[in-house]
């Protein structure tokens, strides 16, 4: 398995990690990030779209022809810094998920430099 294939896989197993709370621990979830608990039923609802992107990322993990995919999430991926460091200095949702943020974006480019090194090797 390449370099790239693997850290898509890993980031699946995030996924499904993240989807999981939130179906099954909506309430800590929503207090962690500063929003209403009455909100329990969207948090549920954002669970299985995570468990939905967890399956595209899982079969997008099991073959190389989808490269060009793993090269767009790896911008996706880094623009969720992005957006959660605003809406943080926004006071939109709290500081809390930072860290969230920095790994979503961390994982994004685990995938860029795992793409450059498996092309390098392709050509070596």
């Amino acid at each position: 398995m390449s370099r790239a294939r693997t850290s898509i896989r890993l980031f699946t197993y995030y996924i499904v990690a993240a989807a999981i709370t939130f179906l099954l621990f909506p309430g800590f979830v929503l207090e962690l990030g500063g929003f209403p608990g009455e909100a329990r039923g969207l948090a549920r609802l954002f669970g299985v779209a995570l468990v939905i992107l967890a399956v595209y990322y899982f079969a997008a993990s099991r073959h190389e022809a989808m490269r060009p995919l793993w090269r767009v999430t790896v911008y996706t991926r880094g623009a969720v810094v992005v957006v959660g460091s605003a809406l943080v200095l926004l006071g939109e949702v709290s500081w809390i998920i930072l860290p969230v943020v920095a790994l979503e974006s961390a994982s994004g480019i685990w995938t860029a430099l795992a793409l450059r090194r498996d092309e390098k090797d392709a050509l070596a």
